[in-house]
């Protein structure tokens, strides 16, 4: 008669809800404060030169990479050549900065209530203000 080790079952431990119902709103709100406050300051220096290094795209560039004036290229394509158009990009990527902070809270095993702690205090943190809106 054989004996057999027993069999071990390894499950992975099951992540909480994501809380779309809370942090959803609270990106939402952050970019819509970066949008509503883009036109009350002028363009600066980074943004033109962004703006123009756009218009003739290239693979690199000696003090950044393509991406950034092809973002510039994309957001004055889309949304039109103004203050608030060029700035929808950044906005929309401080929002998804926010629910990001939020899903590596729920990642780590926070539940909702972390998660919409985790979303506010990024949101209201300095970093997704400072990349958001030029300096």
């Amino acid at each position: 008669m054989l004996l057999q080790a027993p069999r071990l079952q390894i499950t992975a431990p099951s992540l909480p809800a994501t809380a779309w119902r809370t942090t959803g709103p609270i990106a939402g709100l952050v970019v819509l404060t970066l949008l509503v406050l883009s036109p009350w300051y002028g363009y600066h220096r980074d943004e033109l030169y962004f703006r123009m290094l756009g218009e003739s795209p290239g693979w690199g560039y000696f003090d950044q990479p393509p991406l950034t004036p092809l973002l510039a290229r994309l957001s004055t394509e889309l949304f039109g050549d103004t203050i608030a158009g060029l700035r929808v990009v950044p906005a929309l990527c401080a929002g998804l900065l926010v629910l990001i902070g939020a899903a590596i809270t729920r990642e780590l095993g926070g539940g909702a209530r972390a998660q919409t702690l985790a979303a506010t205090g990024v949101g209201t943190g300095m970093f997704p203000w400072w990349p958001g809106t030029p300096c």
